[in-house]
Protein backbone atom coordinates (compact mmCIF):
# COMPACT_ATOMS: atom_id res chain seq x y z
CA UNK A 1 0.00 0.00 0.00
CA UNK A 2 1.59 3.01 -1.02
CA UNK A 3 2.07 5.77 1.39
CA UNK A 4 0.56 9.56 0.77
CA UNK A 5 3.58 11.75 0.05
CA UNK A 6 4.35 14.57 2.42
CA UNK A 7 2.94 17.98 1.38
CA UNK A 8 4.96 21.20 1.02
CA UNK A 9 4.32 22.10 4.50
CA UNK A 10 4.79 19.05 6.22
CA UNK A 11 8.60 19.10 4.68
CA UNK A 12 8.73 23.05 6.18
CA UNK A 13 7.36 22.65 9.47
CA UNK A 14 11.03 21.26 10.95
CA UNK A 15 13.17 23.85 9.19
CA UNK A 16 10.94 26.49 10.34
CA UNK A 17 10.72 25.12 14.37
CA UNK A 18 14.35 24.71 13.81
CA UNK A 19 14.77 28.71 12.45
CA UNK A 20 12.13 29.93 15.12
CA UNK A 21 14.84 28.13 18.04
CA UNK A 22 17.62 30.04 16.77
CA UNK A 23 16.14 33.01 16.48
CA UNK A 24 14.98 33.30 19.77
CA UNK A 25 18.13 32.39 20.88
CA UNK A 26 20.05 34.62 18.79
CA UNK A 27 21.91 37.69 21.15
CA UNK A 28 20.89 40.19 18.48
CA UNK A 29 17.42 42.05 17.73
CA UNK A 30 15.34 39.72 14.80
CA UNK A 31 12.20 41.10 13.76
CA UNK A 32 9.75 41.65 11.11
CA UNK A 33 7.58 44.74 9.69
CA UNK A 34 4.39 45.10 7.51
CA UNK A 35 4.27 48.02 4.93
CA UNK A 36 3.15 50.21 7.85
CA UNK A 37 5.67 49.67 9.76
CA UNK A 38 3.78 47.02 12.41
CA UNK A 39 6.01 44.76 13.88
CA UNK A 40 5.37 41.37 12.47
CA UNK A 41 7.72 39.14 14.37
CA UNK A 42 9.85 39.80 17.39
CA UNK A 43 12.64 37.56 18.78
CA UNK A 44 13.57 37.39 22.22
CA UNK A 45 16.22 40.15 22.28
CA UNK A 46 13.88 42.45 20.86
CA UNK A 47 11.20 41.77 23.75
CA UNK A 48 14.36 42.15 26.37
CA UNK A 49 15.20 45.79 24.76
CA UNK A 50 11.39 47.10 24.59
CA UNK A 51 11.16 45.89 28.25
CA UNK A 52 7.71 43.79 26.59
CA UNK A 53 6.11 40.97 25.46
CA UNK A 54 5.73 39.51 21.81
CA UNK A 55 1.81 40.30 22.52
CA UNK A 56 2.08 43.79 23.08
CA UNK A 57 5.04 44.60 20.45
CA UNK A 58 2.94 42.61 17.50
CA UNK A 59 1.04 45.48 15.98
CA UNK A 60 2.97 47.93 17.51
CA UNK A 61 5.71 50.40 15.82
CA UNK A 62 8.39 51.79 16.91
CA UNK A 63 7.18 55.24 17.96
CA UNK A 64 6.11 53.16 20.63
CA UNK A 65 9.36 52.06 22.00
CA UNK A 66 12.19 54.36 20.97
CA UNK A 67 12.27 58.22 20.93
CA UNK A 68 10.86 60.25 18.32
CA UNK A 69 13.74 61.10 16.36
CA UNK A 70 14.79 57.50 16.21
CA UNK A 71 11.30 56.05 15.26
CA UNK A 72 11.42 58.77 12.57
CA UNK A 73 14.85 57.98 11.28
CA UNK A 74 14.07 53.67 11.45
CA UNK A 75 10.41 54.51 9.58
CA UNK A 76 12.64 56.85 6.98
CA UNK A 77 15.41 53.72 6.64
CA UNK A 78 12.29 50.79 6.42
CA UNK A 79 10.25 52.98 3.84
CA UNK A 80 13.46 53.25 1.47
CA UNK A 81 13.48 49.72 1.68
CA UNK A 82 10.34 49.43 1.05
CA UNK A 83 10.31 51.53 -1.66
CA UNK A 84 13.30 50.06 -3.85
CA UNK A 85 13.56 46.52 -2.70
CA UNK A 86 17.01 47.20 -1.71
CA UNK A 87 19.47 46.01 1.58
CA UNK A 88 19.97 48.94 3.74
CA UNK A 89 23.54 48.56 5.82
CA UNK A 90 23.82 51.13 8.48
CA UNK A 91 23.41 52.70 11.91
CA UNK A 92 20.68 53.87 13.97
CA UNK A 93 20.64 55.93 17.26
CA UNK A 94 18.89 57.16 19.86
CA UNK A 95 16.68 56.48 23.41
CA UNK A 96 15.32 53.37 24.68
CA UNK A 97 11.71 54.11 26.06
CA UNK A 98 12.03 51.27 28.01
CA UNK A 99 14.97 52.08 29.80
CA UNK A 100 16.07 55.79 28.46
CA UNK A 101 19.39 54.21 27.56
CA UNK A 102 20.79 55.90 24.44
CA UNK A 103 21.82 52.71 21.69
CA UNK A 104 23.30 52.96 18.82
CA UNK A 105 22.62 49.49 16.40
CA UNK A 106 24.06 48.38 13.47
CA UNK A 107 21.04 47.45 11.41
CA UNK A 108 20.62 45.49 7.85
CA UNK A 109 17.38 45.47 6.66
CA UNK A 110 15.87 43.59 3.77
CA UNK A 111 12.36 43.18 1.91
CA UNK A 112 9.89 40.32 2.39
CA UNK A 113 8.18 39.16 -0.93
CA UNK A 114 5.25 37.15 -1.62
CA UNK A 115 4.70 34.28 -4.20
CA UNK A 116 4.27 37.05 -6.96
CA UNK A 117 7.17 38.75 -5.77
CA UNK A 118 5.36 41.66 -4.55
CA UNK A 119 7.17 43.49 -1.59
CA UNK A 120 4.78 42.67 1.72
CA UNK A 121 7.05 43.77 4.47
CA UNK A 122 11.19 43.70 5.48
CA UNK A 123 12.54 41.94 8.07
CA UNK A 124 15.77 43.04 9.94
CA UNK A 125 18.90 42.35 12.33
CA UNK A 126 19.50 44.94 14.99
CA UNK A 127 23.16 44.38 16.22
CA UNK A 128 23.91 46.77 19.90
CA UNK A 129 26.78 48.81 19.00
CA UNK A 130 26.48 50.98 21.56
CA UNK A 131 29.66 50.62 23.93
CA UNK A 132 31.59 50.58 20.91
CA UNK A 133 30.21 53.47 19.28
CA UNK A 134 30.79 55.27 22.89
CA UNK A 135 34.54 53.87 22.83
CA UNK A 136 35.04 55.89 19.53
CA UNK A 137 33.02 58.75 20.43
CA UNK A 138 35.70 59.07 23.69
CA UNK A 139 38.69 58.51 21.72
CA UNK A 140 37.99 61.33 18.96
CA UNK A 141 37.29 63.67 22.22
CA UNK A 142 40.69 62.35 23.68
CA UNK A 143 42.17 63.22 20.53
CA UNK A 144 41.25 66.86 20.19
CA UNK A 145 41.85 67.54 23.63
CA UNK A 146 45.35 66.65 23.26
CA UNK A 147 45.33 68.11 19.98
CA UNK A 148 44.28 71.96 21.67
CA UNK A 149 46.57 71.38 24.38
CA UNK A 150 49.46 70.36 21.91
CA UNK A 151 48.49 73.65 19.56
CA UNK A 152 48.91 76.60 22.48
CA UNK A 153 52.39 74.85 24.00
CA UNK A 154 54.97 76.74 23.06
CA UNK A 155 57.24 73.65 21.92
CA UNK A 156 57.21 71.65 18.82
CA UNK A 157 55.24 68.38 19.70
CA UNK A 158 54.91 65.45 17.29
CA UNK A 159 54.10 61.71 17.77
CA UNK A 160 56.35 58.75 15.99
CA UNK A 161 55.26 54.77 15.79
CA UNK A 162 58.37 52.75 16.35
CA UNK A 163 59.54 53.15 12.93
CA UNK A 164 60.19 56.85 13.10
CA UNK A 165 56.60 57.46 11.08
CA UNK A 166 54.71 60.90 11.99
CA UNK A 167 51.49 60.71 13.62
CA UNK A 168 50.82 63.90 14.76
CA UNK A 169 52.49 67.53 14.67
CA UNK A 170 51.64 70.53 16.61
CA UNK A 171 50.93 74.25 15.00
CA UNK A 172 54.55 75.04 16.45
CA UNK A 173 56.41 72.21 14.72
CA UNK A 174 54.76 72.72 11.07
CA UNK A 175 55.27 76.50 11.40
CA UNK A 176 59.34 75.70 11.98
CA UNK A 177 59.47 73.37 9.50
CA UNK A 178 57.93 75.26 6.83
CA UNK A 179 55.03 73.43 6.25
CA UNK A 180 51.93 74.94 5.50
CA UNK A 181 49.80 74.73 9.03
CA UNK A 182 46.44 74.12 7.10
CA UNK A 183 47.34 70.80 5.94
CA UNK A 184 49.92 69.04 8.86
CA UNK A 185 48.05 65.96 7.88
CA UNK A 186 50.06 65.83 4.78
CA UNK A 187 53.01 64.95 6.62
CA UNK A 188 51.02 61.58 8.64
CA UNK A 189 53.35 58.44 7.64
CA UNK A 190 56.79 60.26 6.78
CA UNK A 191 59.85 60.49 9.11
CA UNK A 192 59.74 63.14 10.92
CA UNK A 193 62.88 64.01 11.37
CA UNK A 194 63.27 64.42 7.27
CA UNK A 195 60.49 67.11 7.15
CA UNK A 196 61.81 70.21 8.19
CA UNK A 197 63.36 73.05 5.40
CA UNK A 198 64.31 75.52 7.53
CA UNK A 199 68.00 75.28 9.51
CA UNK A 200 68.54 76.22 13.72
CA UNK A 201 71.90 74.97 14.90
CA UNK A 202 71.16 72.09 17.65
CA UNK A 203 67.20 72.40 16.54
CA UNK A 204 65.71 69.01 16.77
CA UNK A 205 64.79 67.42 12.80
CA UNK A 206 67.55 69.97 11.87
CA UNK A 207 69.67 69.16 8.69
CA UNK A 208 73.38 70.42 8.92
Amino acid sequence: MAHPSPSSSDQLSPLISVLSALLERADTSVYTKDPSGRYTYANRQVQLLFGSTLEKILGSTDADFYSAELARSIRENDLSVLKTGKVFAGLESGAVLSTGEFKTFRTFKAPLHDVNNHIIGLCGIAIDVSEIAQLKKTITQNEEEFETLADVLPHMVWCANPSGEAIYFNRLWTGYSGRPVKNPMALIGKNCCTQTTRSAPGGPGTKP
